[in-house]
Parts: C-alpha cells; sequence; structure tokens
C-alpha cells in the first residue's frame, strides 16, 4: 500500500547541505548535497525506519498529521529558517499475513469477488484496502 507523508526540506539555496525531517517520525533525516538526492536519501530513509517499525510491530500512522506539520512550521520560522514542505511517497512494508475468520453476508462477500476477479485482485486485497480506507476516512 503506497503512502505519502509530509518531509520538511532545509538549506535550499544557502549553500550547504540539504535537510530533510520527517515530523511524524522523529528520528527519520535525511542530508544531501543537492535537493534531488536529498529526497531520494530521505525517502530511503522513511523506507528503513518504517521497516523497523513494522519489524517491532509498532503502529505506523497512514497519513501524515497536519499538527505535527504545522508546529515544524511554526518552529522553523521562529528560528528563522526556511523550511519548505515535500511530499514523500512511499509503500509501507509488508508483514506477515494474519489468518483470520470473519463472517460476512453471502450477498456482500459474492459482491466482493467479483469485483476482485474483474479487477485483478483478490477478496484480501479488496477487505484490506476497503478497511484501511475506512480508518482513513475516521
Amino acid at each position: 500500500m503506497e503512502c505519502y507523508y509530509n518531509a520538511l526540506v532545509s538549506g535550499i539555496g544557502e549553500g550547504g547541505d540539504i535537510g530533510v525531517v520527517f515530523p511524524d517520525f522523529p528520528g527519520c533525516v535525511a542530508q544531501k548535497g543537492d535537493l534531488q538526492s536529498a529526497l531520494i536519501s530521505a525517502k530511503e530513509a522513511l523506507e528503513f525506519h518504517l521497516e523497523g517499525l513494522v519489524e517491532i510491530g509498532a503502529q505506523i500512522p497512514l497519513e501524515s498529521n497536519s499538527e505535527n506539520v504545522e508546529q515544524w512550521l511554526k518552529d522553523a520560522a521562529e528560528d528563522g529558517e526556511k523550511v519548505q514542505l515535500s511530499i514523500i511517497q512511499v509503500a509501507l512494508p509488508e508483514s506477515k499475513a494474519k489468518r483470520i475468520n470473519v463472517s460476512i453476508s453471502g450477498y456482500i462477500l459474492d459482491n466482493i469477488d467479483r469485483w476482485a476477479s474483474g479487477h485483478g485482485r483478490t477478496r484480501s486485497d479488496v477487505l484490506t484496502q476497503g478497511a484501511l480506507e475506512y480508518i482513513h476516512a475516521h
């Protein structure tokens, strides 16, 4: 599943390294000499960070927390630091699947299976995506 996280980029046009931080993941940072390299390094750092979180069973936010971003931007402005917002797209790392037993209406299950079959997906894919979208919306 693809997720998008806010990244704050600093140092652009200042003649030094470009730094990238993720307000949702304290300690996850990247730094390189140019913007493109910094953003590539940031994506790699975030992917590595997410893998570690999955490994220890920690909860991973499915979207950026706008309050965290607003606070980082406010703090940067107060410190006189020029910061730009960027969005980094990453795939959430896979974790071991767990088999569950769920009761669902036969009519709904038939519709899920029909849609999944017609779109090259599995029943599990459809149920997982639906659950994540519901969580994301609420």
